[in-house]
């Protein structure tokens, strides 16, 4: 017999799991040039809650809020300020995870 709670806790840590490459990968692919970043920079923008593979619901299924990663990622900044303002958004999102 499997319990709920279980069950429930199992499937949250397989979506994570499963989205935090997709997360990364859709960062990653936002410094590259042509039809790849702009596709990136498009998935990031997009706001799409029905979507499995949203921007918002693979940050949410990861544990980070979306908005203040968005925010962080299509920010123009100087070289090397992208890495240090996902960093900080990321370590933000987990320390306001309720709210």
């Amino acid at each position: 017999m499997t319990n709920g709670a279980n069950t429930s806790m199992a499937a949250e840590e397989i979506a994570q799991t499963l989205m935090w490459p997709i997360l990364l990968d859709g960062i990653r692919a936002l410094d590259r040039s042509g039809p790849t970043g702009e596709t990136a920079r498009r998935w990031i923008a997009a706001i799409d809650p029905e979507w499995s593979f949203s921007f918002d619901n693979v940050c949410e299924a990861v544990g980070i809020n979306p908005d203040v990663l968005r925010a962080a990622l299509l920010r123009k900044s100087r070289r090397g300020g992208r890495q240090a303002a996902v960093r900080a958004a990321i370590v933000w999102s987990r320390g306001h995870r309720g709210g």
